[in-house]
């Protein structure tokens, strides 16, 4: 299955191939990321979300640098992406 990024006129998205899911965890990575530098939780029991961007990107820093760095990622990821606009 082709990945892609299906934007549809009432405002969902649609992300497709594998791809498309790697997108949706990178992302979901960097907004626990967020989460956690903002409130001091983590989101689950597990390891937190910068050890998963770690572990998954292979970067390292201090937590706003593992933010920064991992939005370049996400940003890079979106581009590289194909997109489809539905109406």
């Amino acid at each position: 299955m082709e990945s892609k990024r299906i934007i549809h006129e009432g405002g969902g998205v649609t992300l497709t191939g594998e791809g498309g899911i790697g997108f949706f965890r990178l992302v979901t990575i960097l907004q626990g990321m967020k989460f956690e530098m903002r409130t001091g939780m983590k989101l689950s029991r597990g390891p937190s979300c910068f050890t998963h961007a770690r572990r998954t990107c292979g970067i390292k820093g201090n937590k706003a640098k593992l933010i920064a760095q991992m939005e370049v990622i996400v940003s890079e990821a979106r581009n590289a992406l194909p997109t489809e606009v539905r109406g």
